[in-house]
C-alpha cells in the first residue's frame, strides 16, 4: 500500500505582498513536479484556525497577537516559520526561522522538513531500498535530533547496515529507541538481557536464519511473549509459510514503504495505538 499524496494547508500571518509571492510561487512549484507526493496550498485569511502550518513576519505585535489566538487552543499547536533574520528569543519545539532573503530558496526544503519531522509524513521512505528517493529522505532525516524521552524500545537484528541505519532513523520519527544485532546468536541474547516492546528479525543472515532465531525466541519462557516481525525480502509463499511455521507475529517484505512500517508499530506497541494516526 503506497503512501497517499498530501496537501498541507499554509496559513499567511502578516506577510507582505512580497513575502506572500514568494510563499504563493513556493506552493505552485510544489504541485509541478510529476511524482511528487506533497504539495502546498495558501488559505483564505478567513479560515486561518485550519491551516495546518503556519508562516508568520513576527514584525508587528498584532500578527505576533493573531498567532497566539490561532496557536493556543486545546488542540495540538500548528508549526510555525518565522520570516526574519532573528527572533529575539530561543525557538521552541515546532517553530523554525527563515531568513527573508533566503525565502524563495529555501522554503520549499523547509515546509519538506517540517512534513516529516511534525506530521510523521515520509511517502519517500522504503525501508530495505537504495534508490535516490530514499537515499534523500534517510539523509534529511539524520538530521533530525532524537527526542530524548521515548515511548517505546524495539531490537533490529539485521545483517545490513544500511537497513539497520535506515529502521533507526525511521523510528526517531516515532520516537522509538532501538538496539542492534548484526546476527541472529547476538539477538537472541539481547532479548534475554533486555526488556523489548518488539523485534524485527531479518531471514537471511550469516549463521543462524531468522526463522531458527524466531523459533529459538518463541520458546524461551522468558520471551515468548514478545513480538516478533519478520522483516525480509523473500516473497514465496513457501518462506511465508515458513514464517509462521516459525511463530512470527508478523510478515514483512522490504522494500517497506511507511504505511505498513507505521501500522506494523502501532499494532503491537500500545502508546502507539492510542495517538492519532499521522499519514
Amino acid at each position: 500500500m503506497a503512501v497517499e499524496a498530501r496537501n498541507f494547508l499554509l496559513g499567511l500571518i502578516g506577510l507582505d505582498p512580497t513575502e506572500a509571492s514568494a510563499v504563493k510561487s513556493i506552493c505552485n512549484i510544489s504541485k509541478s513536479f510529476s511524482g511528487r507526493q506533497r504539495s502546498y496550498s495558501i488559505a483564505d485569511e478567513t479560515q486561518l484556525d485550519k491551516a495546518e502550518i503556519l508562516v508568520v513576519n513576527p514584525g508587528a505585535g498584532s500578527n505576533l497577537m493573531t498567532l497566539t489566538k490561532i496557536n493556543n487552543g486545546p488542540a495540538k499547536k500548528k508549526p510555525v516559520i518565522y520570516i526574519a533574520q532573528q527572533l529575539g528569543k530561543e525557538l521552541d519545539q515546532g517553530e523554525y526561522l527563515i531568513n527573508r532573503m533566503h525565502l524563495s530558496s529555501a522554503l520549499l526544503a523547509l515546509l519538506d522538513r517540517i512534513s516529516f519531522e511534525d506530521f510523521k509524513y515520509a511517502p519517500e521512505l522504503m525501508v530495505g531500498s537504495a534508490d535516490a528517493a530514499t537515499a534523500k529522505m534517510m539523509e534529511a532525516m539524520a538530521d533530525r535530533p532524537s527526542n530524548q524521552s521515548s515511548v517505546a524500545r524495539v531490537l533490529i537484528i539485521d545483517d545490513s547496515q544500511s537497513v539497520r541505519t535506515q529502521m533507526q532513523l525511521c523510528m526517531r520519527l516515532y520516537d522509538v529507541t532501538c538496539d542492534f544485532a548484526e546476527d541472529a546468536e547476538t539477538g537472541i541474547s539481547m532479548t534475554r538481557q533486555n526488556d523489548y516492546d518488539l523485534v524485527f528479525l531479518d531471514v537471511i543472515m550469516p549463521g543462524m536464519d531468522g526463522y531458527k532465531a524466531c523459533k529459538f525466541i518463541k520458546t524461551d519462557p522468558d520471551t515468548q511473549n514478545l513480538p516478533v516481525v519478520l522483516l525480509t525480502s523473500k516473497n514465496s509463499p513457501f518462506d511465508k509459510v515458513r514464517g509462521v511455521m516459525s511463530g512470527s507475529d508478523k510478515y514483512l517484505v522490504k522494500p517497506l514503504d511507511q504505511v505498513r512500517l507505521e501500522e506494523t508499530l502501532r499494532e503491537f506497541i500500545p502508546v502507539l495505538q492510542s495517538q492519532a494516526k499521522a499519514i
